[in-house]
């Protein structure tokens, strides 16, 4: 973390003190692994602004939580239909009979 604010303070002096607030409110935010992976992502790749730090731990949190859920098991139905693992019965519409319809004509 030292190295990135003296980063800040070399390339940008005039923002130190809105990046470091930044910094504080992405470290309670985000927590300290993901926070850690973001500042090797910044520092590696020179971006040396608290705000970026906040969109890559932000990556890295979706990153994380995507591989906390799991995905739905979908199986494959006759006449490639594909279901999934909720009801697909509340999804079928009803059926209406021609008459009715002839019916409508008439009028």
């Amino acid at each position: 973390m030292y190295l990135f604010i003296e980063e800040i303070h070399k390339y940008k002096p005039r923002y130190l003190r809105d990046n470091l607030k930044m910094i504080r409110e992405v470290m309670g935010e985000y927590g300290e692994e993901i926070v850690g992976s973001a500042l090797d992502y910044c520092l590696d790749n020179g971006l040396h602004n608290a705000l970026y730090l906040k969109e890559a731990a932000s990556h890295y949190r979706e990153l994380k939580r995507r591989e906390k859920k799991p995905l739905p098991v979908v199986s494959v139905l006759h006449d490639g239909v594909q279901t999934s693992q909720y009801d697909t019965d509340a999804y079928i519409p009803e059926r209406s009979k021609i008459n009715r319809y002839d019916q409508i004509m008439e009028l």
